[in-house]
């Protein structure tokens, strides 16, 4: 498995918060929109202050994505399917608490972990 890529670059997020923030210093004294872009001035450089402290950075933590994809052979062995050498990959997939692949093999489906599978050559 490799690691995931990061989805939003933090240099160029920070940087479009930060001309954000100077936006709402200019206009919050504008009479007309004085409380809006007060308060959306707050919440900026609280933002803003929180990502330059490291708050948000864990990119050690990404997910790792699969290299197993849909035709691969596996196999799989566990306490809930013994004996699954040789199956197939139908697909994979994504849920809130893990991924998992579907296995064909002798005409039916399995859904396993996907962690607990080994791909054969």
């Amino acid at each position: 498995m490799n690691n995931q890529v990061k989805l939003i670059d933090g240099n160029w997020l920070l940087e479009c918060l930060k001309k954000e923030a100077e936006f709402c210093i200019k206009e919050k004294f504008n009479e007309k929109n004085t409380r809006f872009y007060l308060g959306r001035e707050t919440v900026l450089t609280d933002i803003i202050r929180q990502i330059e402290s490291g708050k948000y950075e864990y990119v050690s933590d990404t997910p790792p994505v699969p290299t197993i994809k849909p035709g691969d052979k596996v196999n799989y062995s566990d306490f809930q399917f013994p004996n699954l050498n040789g199956a197939i990959v139908d697909h994979l997939r994504v849920e809130r608490f893990g991924t998992y692949a579907a296995l064909a093999h002798d005409g039916r489906t399995y859904i396993v972990p996907l962690n607990k599978v080994e791909v054969v050559e």
